[in-house]
């Protein structure tokens, strides 16, 4: 958006000093112009640097008699500029160089003259003002005052705004963060329970099978309880399953095949006495027999262990054999 912003003539400064220029003076402003050092356009001229810019001079050239400045302004600003609410601009010069242009008033038609452009050209930045009358330029001030208070007391209304979305949208993350985490840990239960039946029921088809004692498969589910919170223990080629297949490798025991199916329908060893107490399941005849004498042996010797009784037993029905 290109807005005449000088011209040539003779201007005095706010400070006193009085200069005229001519078309070369105009040339060699344009020449010291770098868009690199981004020159602001203000409202009213800044007392210090850290006065807000509300667009940019991004070029400049010479035409005529005249100076005219290419901006990109804010849109907020730039829709002030449209009412007419800053009506003149003003520029700053530092070492022959545009410092900054400072708007005073609304965009301008034509130009026919830029009498109300103020400048100066000393080391020091010097502002000059339009030959307004101090009270049309005290209500101007005081239009801008107000304006910008009204733009403020709405940034800061959208500000407050924007801090009450954030916090019930961080409220609402946080809540189904911690629903997240809830069905996932529920979720992590129901399969290691899934898992820990899974190993129990292995367990006991081992017991079943006669290649572990009861008591071995209550050691045993004590083993499987400390690796089933790991389900990369039971994957493909994992722990279990290596662990199943050197315990499905055990031999069957007839002997223990014949006192697990004793246990499971009498209770206890007094009431186990013919193949007729195994409720159907398969019994191996020998088996009962030797069971049936190494409870006699134990008997007779109490200090006697089980495993002993049955080897003891065992040997006896070979010689008899």
């Amino acid at each position: 958006m290109w807005i005449e912003i000088f011209q040539t003539g003779k201007w005095t400064s706010a400070q006193g000093k009085t200069k005229t220029y001519n078309t070369d003076d105009l040339d060699k402003i344009v020449s010291k112009f770098d868009p690199k050092n981004q020159i602001p356009a203000t409202v009213g001229h800044p007392e210090k640097d850290t006065a807000p810019a509300y667009g940019w001079m991004k070029a400049l050239k010479r035409e005529g008699e005249k100076l005219l400045g290419d901006f990109e302004f804010v849109p907020e600003f730039l829709e002030l500029l449209k009412k007419g609410i800053y009506k003149n601009r003003s520029i700053g010069l530092k070492d022959g160089a545009i410092n900054h242009v400072a708007f005073l008033g609304g965009v301008l038609p034509a130009v026919k003259g830029m009498e109300d452009i103020s400048f100066s050209e000393d080391n020091e930045i010097e502002t000059y003002e339009s030959n307004e009358t101090p009270s049309i330029l005290e209500e101007t001030k005081n239009m801008e005052n107000e304006e910008l208070k009204k733009q403020l007391e709405e940034a800061k209304a959208e500000l407050e705004k924007a801090k009450a979305n954030f916090a019930e949208a961080t409220a609402s993350a946080e809540n189904l963060k911690k629903q997240l985490e809830e069905v996932a840990a529920e979720k992590a239960k129901a399969e290691e329970q899934a898992r820990t039946s899974e190993l129990n029921n292995f367990a006991e088809s081992l017991v079943s099978s006669g290649k572990i004692t009861p008591v071995s498969k209550e050691k045993l589910v004590k083993v499987f309880s400390r690796i089933a919170g790991n389900a990369d223990n039971f994957s493909e080629g994992g722990l279990v399953a290596d662990l199943k297949d050197a315990l499905e490798s055990l031999p069957e025991n007839e002997t223990l095949k014949a006192e697990y199916a004793c246990n499971a329908n009498a209770k206890k060893y007094a009431e186990c006495k013919t193949s007729k107490d195994y409720d159907g399941m398969a019994v191996d005849e020998g088996g009962a027999e030797i069971l049936a004498r190494a409870k006699e042996l134990m008997a007779a010797d109490s200090k006697l262990k089980y495993a002993d009784a049955v080897k003891k037993a065992t040997a006896e029905m070979k010689l008899m054999k």
